[in-house]
């Protein structure tokens, strides 16, 4: 039972690399727990203030999203937005810029080049799409991983 419960705290920090909401669903898909373990461990983060679940929504106070981010610590960051990543190509692959984000925090565990091709495919498509602040935030993020990487 304590190794669920770890398991569920776990998830918990790891969600915090979607950002400050999201939906469930995603939540279960990015988490890897079974569902009701899942809404067991957002019923009790949602109790310590650190999160609200709303209408299929997760909304994380930002401050405490935050610190669930930094307190994973470099691996674990890396490896819950490589884990992200992965999820959201299966379930969201047209969702560009998201999987995009995802692979330039797993630079770490990916590598490079993957994050690279993602940023350049997300901001080729934002620029098709006439959308010039996406892309140009996207080739930012490019050239910040890059540099980054570089150092």
């Amino acid at each position: 039972m304590d190794q669920d419960l770890g398991a569920a705290r776990n998830a918990i920090g790891a969600l915090s690399v979607l950002g400050d909401r999201f939906d469930v669903q995603l939540a279960v898909d990015v988490s890897g727990l079974e569902p009701a373990h899942l809404l067991q461990a957002l019923d009790d983060a949602q109790r310590e203030g650190l999160l609200v679940v709303e209408g299929g929504l997760i909304h994380f106070d930002p401050g405490l999203r935050a610190r669930a981010y930094e307190e994973l610590g470099s691996h674990g960051q890396a490896t819950a937005h490589a884990r992200a990543a992965n999820v959201l190509e299966r379930v969201r692959p047209r969702d560009l810029a998201a999987i995009a984000e995802q692979r330039s925090g797993a630079v770490a565990v990916l590598g490079l080049e993957p994050a690279l091709s993602a940023l350049d495919s997300a901001a080729t498509a934002a620029e098709r799409a006439l959308d010039w602040d996406a892309a140009g935030r996207l080739w930012q993020r490019a050239s910040d991983v890059a540099a980054r990487a570089h150092d």
